[in-house]
């Protein structure tokens, strides 16, 4: 019967990235004969459709089965999670290698390998936060710089920034971020370049680094070996962007009373780009509100596409969170009560300084 069950979730999985690709030309198929074609097609013009397959279900939060039927179900749903789950990994790791926003695939794989690597277990990371180094005051950037032996992989141009990003966040700021910039700067040379192209760049390697700690702490978590990066493109691909202006209609908004970043709104993506890379509007106007702490990924569209992509199959969806909230049904292990010592615990261990 496991058997079994395994071979119909691969069965499934497939059967979904299938339709993934199909399903809107199939709609307009079956349309094609009917009175419905011309409002469709009309439609079509106007509005961004969003296809949904869904597994409304999960194990996480269920009690232990009662009978093989429970048994069964919670095991299928359970591998079909996994499926999906590997899936994501795959596409987020094939996406830190390849071409960016405004970074070439070259750039971006090595600072991945670098930061994929440094994930927790450089020593000279460790022990500098151990010692509470560098002291309050002290700039963080260039101690990092020269002052820590860090257990380097790469030769990227980047690579001590990685380490930062992923191993030592509670440091970053203004005058960590400004840094950044220097350093692409220097590494560009490029008179051409304006201010927001090299913010968007900080931005972008920002969000290659926090996609490989993700997947790092999602297996570390799950007591699974990380699988290893696929190789970088051969040869070295360009980002698909040479400047901030070719995706947005205006500079990169900066709300200083709100947060030091800069973010993009989404009325300033350009309409091209959205649909040349198949964005969805609703999940990228995230980037219209400064007060959230990840709106500043919005700067660097296409990396951001692909780190909201990541989020939707590892965070928990909203409609979840407001369930939790509600008193738990009779398949729930949790009362209200535990629920809410559990999110208090779980979130004053947290830090987030971005």
């Amino acid at each position: 019967m496991r058997l079994e069950a395994q071979q119909k979730a691969l069965e499934i999985a497939a059967f979904l990235r299938e339709l993934r690709k199909v399903a809107p030309q199939k709609l307009l198929q079956l349309a094609a004969d009917g009175e419905e074609m011309d409002t469709l097609e009309l439609e079509s013009h106007n509005r961004k459709w969003k296809w949904i397959v869904a597994l409304d279900d999960s194990t996480m939060d269920k009690g232990a089965p009662v009978n093989v039927r429970e048994d069964q179900a919670q095991r299928t749903v359970s591998m079909l999670q996994g499926l999906l789950i590997s899936d994501s990994v795959e596409r987020v790791l094939r996406a830190v290698v390849g071409p960016g926003d405004l970074l070439s695939s070259s750039v971006r794989a090595e600072f991945a390998a670098e930061a994929y690597a440094a994930w927790g277990a450089c020593e000279g990371c460790a022990s500098a936060k151990v010692m509470k180094l560098p002291q309050q005051g002290e700039n963080f950037a260039t101690y990092n710089l020269k002052e820590i032996e860090h257990d380097f992989t790469t030769t990227s141009p980047f690579r001590d920034l990685a380490h930062a990003f992923v191993n030592r966040q509670q440091k970053l700021d203004e005058t960590f971020f400004e840094a950044v910039l220097e350093r692409m700067k220097q590494f560009h040379q490029d008179p051409t370049l304006g201010e927001d192209d090299f913010k968007a760049m900080a931005i972008e390697l920002v969000l290659v680094a926090a996609l490989c700690a993700g997947v790092r702490a999602f297996c570390a978590a799950a007591g699974i070996p990380a699988p290893p990066l696929p190789p970088a493109p051969q040869p070295s691909q360009p980002g698909r962007f040479r400047f901030v202006s070719d995706y947005s209609t205006s500079s990169l908004k900066t709300h200083r009373s709100i947060a030091w970043g800069p973010h993009l709104p989404s009325e300033q993506l350009r309409k091209e780009v959205v649909e040349a890379f198949h964005l969805d509007p609703s999940m990228i106007s995230f980037g219209d509100s400064p007060a959230i702490p990840t709106s500043r990924a919005s700067a660097a569209p296409l990396t951001c596409w692909e780190f909201l992509q990541w989020r939707d199959v590892m965070y928990v969806p909203i409609h979840d969170v407001l369930r939790f909230m509600k008193v738990p049904g009779t398949d729930r292990t949790l009362n209200r009560g535990q629920l809410e010592v559990a999110a208090a615990d779980y979130t004053t261990a947290k830090a987030c300084n971005f």
